[in-house]
């Protein structure tokens, strides 16, 4: 964010404070780095609570791999709090997140994290730990601090998903639930060289960090956007490797499937088995207007970039899909609740999340797992034409008392694209912060 930009928002801070509301000044978050790391919680401590947390030892291990100090109950100051309920938890069990969280919470450093896992499918659980995380995330996000939780019996699948929601990977993911589908993962067949990934709308915003995060875990890439996007799409390439690196910029309109299919095409060369491993539906455009002034080109435009190209560039990619390949679409929190002005944008992108879950089981017996990543408000030129105030009045709504960054998104879609992605099939992931409406 430039010196003037923040300034502009600093300045909005000081006159909604002005206002009878309760007005957050943001907590600087601590990002990862673009690349991974075998140890992504090195120096964490984290403290286990509740009945559950004896027979944890699967999910103990895989911290412990990843650079964690795990610590069992106790009261000594932590980053991570990981509070378990038990395998056949009830409406009782409920009840002691009081007891099991309460004193836990006052020990956490600034942004820290809270986690539950839950062993229990039931609704009566599952329903009540859903809405705990949201209002304690909204009450903890001014420190930083985000709160989630996990729904798996098997803490093998769990425990990749905790290890990502403990790290600085997962900085900007708040206020959800995560919940996992049983079963074991397929194996997947080594790929003989490094994997190949499709990213559309790639030359800027989320795209562009889409790009640079795969990028440094060792992907090679075809980045498809526009041609006016030719000269930014080729710096990219350019900045990440190029062409010895395995990366290539193709001018590409997503709308137009025999241009799609021929790029395809051109672009699994770069891949030694000839197969795409990721592809990425990133492209996407706004035409924001009430619903009583929106002109038929703009609702027919939104829908053939934000919707029809999905469904068009997933069609075309299936063929060429490796097995065990990752499919991510990018919809938005506007799909998921609405928003004004976005009548065209939110019923696109909601048709996304629907058709991610559709696609996901057609292709499942393939070992490929579809799923969707869902941002909220995210620092990228379309929201850069948002005024000052208005932006922040937006930040506000979010339990972190922040607007994201493309790099936040960025971070899930590397997770979505790996073999640990398997049981979020058909699910979409929210990156806003915690925004306070929305499923």
């Amino acid at each position: 964010m430039t010196p003037l930009r923040s300034l502009a928002y600093s300045a909005a801070r000081k006159l909604l404070s002005g206002l009878p509301l309760p007005i957050a000044t943001p907590v600087e978050l601590v990002r990862a780095a673009d690349g991974t790391t075998s140890r992504p919680l090195a120096f964490k401590r984290i403290a286990l609570a509740g009945k559950g947390a004896a027979d944890a030892d699967l999910l103990v291990r895989h911290l412990e791999e990843a650079g964690a100090r795990v610590e069992g109950p106790g009261d000594s100051p932590a980053d991570v709090v990981i509070g378990f309920l038990p395998e056949r938890a009830g409406a009782e069990d409920l009840a002691g997140l009081y007891a099991m969280l309460h004193g836990r919470v006052d020990t956490l450093h600034d942004r820290g994290r809270v986690l539950l896992m839950v062993r229990s499918g039931a609704p009566i659980v599952t329903g009540g730990v859903n809405a705990f995380v949201r209002s304690l995330a909204r009450e903890l996000g001014g420190r930083g601090t985000t709160v989630n939780a996990v729904v798996s019996q098997e803490l093998e699948l769990a425990s990749p998903i905790v290890a990502f929601l403990a790290s600085e990977r997962a900085s900007y993911v708040s206020g959800q639930t995560w919940t996992l589908h049983a079963g074991a993962i397929p194996v997947q067949v080594p790929s003989p060289g490094p994997r190949l990934a499709v990213v559309t709308g790639a030359a800027q915003g989320i795209g562009e960090s889409i790009v640079r995060v795969l990028a440094a875990n060792g992907y090679r890439i075809a980045l498809l956007d526009l041609e006016s996007q030719t000269s930014a799409g080729r710096s990219l390439c350019d900045a990440i490797g190029g062409e010895p690196a395995g990366m290539a910029f193709h001018a590409c309109d997503v709308r137009d499937t025999e241009q799609v299919a021929r790029v395809l095409e051109t672009a699994r060369a770069a891949s030694p088995m000839g197969m795409i491993d990721l592809l990425v539906n990133n492209a996407g455009i706004t035409r924001d207007r009430t619903f009583r002034k929106m002109t038929p080109q703009e609702w027919a435009e939104v829908h053939a970039v934000d919707l029809a190209a999905v469904v068009g560039v997933t069609r075309s990619a299936q063929p060429l899909l490796a097995p065990s390949a990752r499919v991510v679409n990018v919809a938005s929190v506007s799909g998921l609740a609405g928003n004004f002005g976005q009548t065209n944008y939110a019923c696109a992108k909601g048709a996304v999340v629907g058709y991610t879950a559709q696609v996901a089981r057609e292709l499942e017996p393939r070992g490929i797992a579809v799923t969707a990543v869902a941002p909220g408000l995210i620092e990228t030129a379309m929201t850069h034409a948002i005024p000052a105030l208005q932006r922040e009045v937006a930040a506000q709504m979010t339990s972190l008392a922040q607007i994201g960054l493309p790099q936040d998104v960025a971070m899930v879609v590397e997770l979505l694209g790996r073999r640990e992605a398997w049981p979020l099939r058909g699910q979409a992931v929210r990156v806003d912060g915690g925004m306070f409406f929305g499923s």
